[in-house]
């Protein structure tokens, strides 16, 4: 008992001086009167960023406190499961309940379990005996978390020093999502056999601790023949549908997820006209918490006809959409938009109608007079180059894929 609490004293005393280098908590809380605790299972930080973590990550408190978890993200539910001194138990359908009642008190010794927390709800805890208690979501076997439960009386870092500490951890997150952002802000392809192209995206992007809920790319735009590819590195399942049915519920009151969504339904070729579902798509998974490991699962679709199709996910409430151009067509984005037109590349001169110049640029450019005057078959072309030398900005085509981009003042 000794050599626990004596292992117990030289971690907290570890965190109270420094975590990642830092210096941590500043002043330190000797109360004997049982105070209320908050961890945050999972946290909606913006419109695009769901925080798939504890946060807290680590909470340091004393016996006779209490912690009250609360699920503060969209969609997905979570549990707060600790195993105690009990062996970990693979996952059943037993764990959607609470295995205590909420309010409970705990000694450390037995499993507690949360069951289901959808987002709003609360579950609360109350810590009898010291120790360090690690737990985790049965469903994002990720999301982890310690309580570390010191004796009443002895010192343990403040409350406010503790939430300033999770803020500089949100912060960290923060510039984790940029980083990834950027990193994904250029769309990537490769050449089949047969001269089309796939391309590769992502459903939704992240690490364990984070979601962003967002396609990337969000637009697409590719030729007839071409096909897309799906990946996701984000912590929990994404879904792509097209032609999505009119009504669908996709979580039901219950919990149950809609058929549409556990297996991939349609294709693998699309003609915009029929009912597409992805299924789940997802990382690799390693073994954990009583679970095997699991491949990555992508979804891959090859779009037969020209036309503009939106896709969307229903859980996490994301779109994007994808351009389709006749086969052998090139395309043309500009400012990051694509530009729906007829493109004409000969002997090193990129040609758009005349039409397309006041999308090239704010400027006024008199076709004839400022750029020079093309015809072809008895319709008025502007050289794409020629507007970018005018107004300023860059240029550049993508042979392989035939797609001239440009940024036009």
């Amino acid at each position: 008992m000794f050599k626990k609490k004596l292992g117990l004293w030289i971690l907290v005393l570890a965190l109270f001086v420094t975590i990642g280098g830092q210096t941590a908590f500043a002043t330190s809380d000797t109360s004997t009167t049982a105070q209320s605790w908050d961890v945050d299972v999972s946290i909606v930080n913006s419109t695009e960023v769901i925080i798939f973590s504890m946060q807290p990550r680590t909470l340091i408190i004393h016996e006779g406190d209490t912690v009250n978890f609360t699920n503060r993200g969209v969609a997905a539910p979570h549990t707060v499961t600790f195993w105690g001194q009990t062996t970990p138990a693979a996952p059943d359908d037993s764990f959607a309940a609470p295995s205590v009642p909420n309010g409970s008190s705990w000694d450390g010794k037995s499993m507690i379990n949360s069951g289901l927390m959808f987002p709003g709800q609360s579950y609360s805890i109350t810590f009898t005996g010291s120790g360090v208690y690690p737990y985790l979501c049965l469903l994002h076997p990720a999301m982890v978390g310690d309580i570390i439960v010191v004796p009443k009386g002895q010192p343990i870092p403040s409350k406010a020093d503790q939430q300033a500490q999770q803020a500089a951890k949100l912060k960290e997150l923060d510039q984790q999502v940029a980083s990834i952002k950027k990193e994904r802000s250029v769309t990537s392809y490769a050449k089949n056999k047969d001269g089309s192209f796939t391309y590769s995206g992502y459903a939704g992007s992240g690490t364990p601790e984070l979601m962003i809920n967002a396609y990337s790319p969000n637009t697409y735009y590719i030729n007839e023949g071409d096909s897309i590819t799906w990946n996701t590195d984000a912590p929990d399942f994404q879904f792509v549908f097209f032609n999505l049915p009119k009504g669908f519920v996709p979580i039901k009151d219950n919990g149950d997820f809609d058929p549409l969504l556990e297996t991939p339904t349609g294709g693998p070729d699309f003609d915009g006209k029929e009912t597409i579902s992805s299924g789940p798509i997802m990382p690799a998974m390693p073994a954990m918490a009583g679970m095997p490991a699991m491949p990555a699962m992508p979804f891959t679709l090859k779009f037969s006809k020209a036309g503009t199709y939106t896709f969307t996910d229903p859980v996490w409430g994301k779109s994007g959409k994808v351009i389709v151009a006749p086969k052998g067509a090139a395309k043309l984005v500009v400012n990051n938009v694509p530009i729906v037109t007829d493109v004409q590349v000969k002997q090193g001169q990129t040609l758009v109608p005349s039409t397309v110049v006041a999308k090239l640029t704010k400027q006024k450019l008199v076709v004839g007079k400022d750029i020079v005057k093309y015809t072809i078959n008895k319709k008025t072309y502007v050289s794409i180059q020629e507007v970018v030398a005018k107004v300023g900005g860059t240029y550049n085509y993508d042979a392989a894929i035939k797609l001239v981009t440009v940024t036009a003042k």
